[in-house]
């Protein structure tokens, strides 16, 4: 009797870089001379993350797509009156998927269910156009009724409080359900359901993977063909060459109350990801952390950590130093790949001997890369050649742009657009753009270019953010961001917090007309 595939355990592995990556990598080897279509599922309990997995693997391989399974759902009438949950396959449209993935193994579009989950059923059909990989998102999809028609299977698993605690996160505070049912859907879900369907599904994956605590990916196991190639990518955290690059320092939005908009910050966050971004950076300026509590500094992290399978780089700069170290370490804890301490802002014209105390304080308390923001127009307390050299860092992130420090650090990020040329050409690492919130195609093709030597194409992506660094130069460049983005991405809340202000209509019309002529016409 078969039970199963043979699986090699790698727990307590990490990953030098994203798992999302490493996965796209095996299965682009495996099926490399494979000339149709290639199916893969992704399953596991609800709240473990598959959805923000699903979309990182298609945009980690060429030509993919997701088919949300979700949208097979029979009506919420139908269950109701059955008493099952999605996770029963009756309460899942299952012949019709089965011959919608016979559709796919051969090529042919067709028209998927659309479920609206404001009423409950999926009455409405979109279409879908195969992909080269085509990634199945739902606990459904590992079960053993699809399993002669899946070609790779990756079953993502998690402590049952982490499923909980996700599954009440989206339910109660996304869906505005009450609490008892979140529970009661959990319960039937993630531990009858489960026991029954998911357990049985999880000895059949090629690849299980499992979500910390602190929302960060790691290897549970391989089946036995591809213990090589996951072990070569084995290690401690994110590679040196990880992190070079482009960064960008994500808005943080709010809603009309004043609240953290997570939604529009995940729109945005995957937004930025189909466009190629890599590397973020939550809480920096850009992100206006002046006006964050330190609830809501941790919120971003967080969702980002939770959403964004690159690498997190996330700034912790209090005034006090013990609240920077707590941050610090905080941040690191729940999944940071980098943290990033402004100079203290208070007060000005700090003796050198007090910012080394300072940032070596905050450097001893993380075991993670450790960036020395530089931004003195704002701090009033520049960063010196001397506490470069007597402050044990990985490197800096340099908003002054005079690109004097270049030589005083191990690894210099440039943080301006005007100077990102310069800097690669007398050694930068990385460069950090506030613009790429709104045009990170651009920044994403520089950074191709650099990556690759290509001086040509970069420089023509450089002329490309000139303009752009014009159209945004001077005040209000925060509130001008995000109007730009909300014009981009429909509901993204344009609000900022005092001490910003409001656009002038004047502006409004001009990051308008900016938007309109530039962005719709060269995307």
């Amino acid at each position: 009797m078969n039970t199963g595939k043979k699986h090699i355990s790698l727990r307590g592995h990490g990953t030098r870089q994203p798992v999302a990556r490493t996965v796209a990598a095996m299965i682009s080897e495996a099926f490399a001379d494979r000339p149709g279509p290639v199916i893969i599922a992704v399953g596991g309990p609800g709240g473990t993350g598959k959805s923000t997995f699903s979309r990182s693997l298609a945009r980690s391989l060429p030509d993919a797509g997701v088919l949300e399974l979700d949208n097979y759902r029979t009506s919420r009438e139908a269950r109701a009156a059955r008493g099952i949950y999605g996770s029963d396959p009756d309460a899942n449209e299952m012949s019709m998927l089965r011959k919608h993935l016979a559709l796919i193994r051969a090529g042919t579009a067709f028209a998927r269910p659309a479920y609206d989950i404001s009423r409950g059923i999926a009455d409405t059909t979109v279409p879908y156009e195969p992909k080269r990989f085509t990634i199945l998102d739902g606990e459904i999809s590992t079960y053993e009724h699809f399993r002669d028609q899946i070609d790779f299977s990756v079953f993502v698993d998690a402590h049952w409080r982490t499923q909980l605690a996700a599954r009440i996160r989206r339910d109660v505070e996304e869906r505005d359900a009450p609490p008892e049912k979140a529970v009661r859907t959990f319960l039937q879900s993630n531990c009858i359901d489960a026991a029954t369907y998911s357990a049985e599904a999880r000895k059949y994956a090629d690849v299980i993977l499992f979500r910390e605590e602190d929302c960060r990916l790691v290897f549970d196991a391989v089946a036995e063909p591809y213990e090589r190639a996951a072990r070569a990518v084995c290690g401690t955290g994110p590679s040196e060459r990880d992190l070079a690059g482009l960064v960008v320092p994500i808005l943080t939005p709010f809603t009309e109350k004043d609240m953290f908009d997570e939604d529009s910050f995940l729109r945005h966050l995957a937004w930025c990801g189909d466009a190629g971004v890599r590397r973020i950076m939550v809480n920096g300026t850009t992100g206006e952390f002046f006006s964050l509590s330190r609830e809501e500094r941790r919120r971003t992290l967080y969702a980002a950590r939770h959403h964004f399978d690159g690498v997190l780089f996330a700034h912790v700069g209090c005034g006090a130093l013990n609240d920077t170290i707590e941050e610090a370490r905080w941040a690191q804890r729940h999944g940071a790949d980098v943290i990033v301490a402004v100079a203290p802002y208070y007060p000005a014209n700090a003796l050198p001997r007090g910012l080394i105390e300072y940032f070596n304080e905050v450097s001893r308390a993380v075991s993670v890369p450790f960036l020395i923001y530089n931004f003195p127009r704002h701090t009033q307390n520049p960063v010196t050649p001397r506490v470069l050299a007597e402050v044990q860092h990985f490197g800096m992130k340099d908003s002054s742009t005079t690109l004097s420090l270049i030589d005083a650090t191990p690894h210099y990020y440039v943080g301006g657009d005007p100077a990102i040329l310069d800097a690669y050409g007398r050694g930068a690492f990385g460069f950090v753009s506030a613009h790429a919130n709104i045009v990170p195609w651009i920044h994403v093709s520089m950074e191709r270019a650099l990556a690759e030597g290509d001086r040509e194409t970069a420089a023509r992506a450089h002329k490309d953010l000139a303009a752009v660094s014009r159209a945004f130069s001077g005040p209000q460049q925060i509130p001008r961001f995000k109007h730009a983005v909300s014009l981009m991405l429909d509901g993204y809340p344009a609000r900022v917090r005092p001490p910003l202000a409001p656009l002038d209509a004047s502006v409004v019309q001009e990051t308008a007309e900016f938007v309109h002529t530039y962005w719709r016409g060269r995307r």
